[in-house]
């Protein structure tokens, strides 16, 4: 402001004025610049130095606590992810061992109904297929010989006076000469025959393919290995069979098949019977 008047009484020409603002802004210049003053801007200087430090120190305690905050934040993010993934885990092992179980178990009834399926179909006393499979067999060969125009023969087989056995040896007797006469027609046939027991003491076998001239020669050779087997020590009870031999060559039913092979095994039986009068 001196330094203004100055100027500004120097343009009117009142060089006096002018001297004195003059003289008042070299004072005030000096006032400004003495030992005094400036060691009071130094402290000044300095405390402002100071109060710029501390709100420094403020500064970086605060974020120090922000990133002491952040880290806690990220670990409680780690704990509640851990947590997450260990409740994941066995929440999945509980659903793996259910789903185990469940398997299991189904297996298990799988197995059963199979095996009660398959002890549906067979003979309980002798472990040959029983009437009802060896129906559907049938039915499956009557279809083969209509495709392939191939026969297939089936044989009856009966245990000669199967009644005075159990009459004079016991049922048990008798129930022994139907499982090794079982075992005896299983050893003798071919993998694709079936062996069944029909009923009683009758059994009956399925020949796929098979011509009555084929027929006939395993019959003989059953009659042979069952007069052959009577005369062992391990038979339960002497015993001898007649068979009964009927062709499919896709002409009838399948049940006219199975009267024929049974009205051919009776007229053996009867054969049999008058040769022991």
């Amino acid at each position: 402001a001196a330094e203004a008047l100055t100027g500004i009484y120097e343009a009117k020409g009142d060089f006096r004025r002018a001297l004195e603002f003059q003289r008042a802004s070299n004072a005030l210049k000096e006032q400004i610049f003495s030992k005094e003053n400036y060691e009071k801007i130094t402290t000044l200087q300095a405390g402002y130095e100071a109060e710029r430090k501390q709100r420094e120190i403020e500064l970086l305690k605060k974020e120090g606590e922000i990133t002491e905050l952040e880290v806690k934040r990220q670990r409680l993010w780690l704990a509640v992810i851990a947590s997450g993934l260990v409740l994941v885990a066995l929440v999945a092992v509980w659903l793996l061992r259910r789903y185990r179980r469940k398997v299991r178990t189904e297996a298990e009834l799988a197995a059963a109904y199979a095996r009660m399926e398959e002890l549906a179909r067979l003979d309980e006393l002798t472990g040959l297929y029983n009437r009802r499979s060896a129906s559907e067999r049938i039915e499956i060969e009557m279809a083969r010989t209509g495709r392939t125009n191939r026969p297939f023969a089936l044989v009856m087989v009966d245990v000669d006076e199967f009644k005075a056995i159990n009459d004079s040896r016991g049922h048990e007797c008798g129930d022994e000469v139907l499982r090794q006469l079982a075992g005896l027609l299983r050893s003798q046939v071919r993998s694709q025959d079936v062996v069944a027991r029909w009923g009683g003491d009758e059994f009956l076998l399925i020949l796929p393919e098979t011509s009555r001239e084929g027929a006939l020669v395993l019959a003989e050779k059953l009659r042979r290995a069952v007069t052959a087997t009577a005369d062992t020590e391990e038979c339960a009870a002497p015993f001898t069979v007649t068979l009964g031999i009927s062709v499919y060559d896709r002409l009838g039913a399948a049940s006219e098949c199975i009267r024929d092979a049974d009205e051919a095994l009776l007229r053996q039986v009867l054969t049999y019977a008058a040769s022991h009068w």
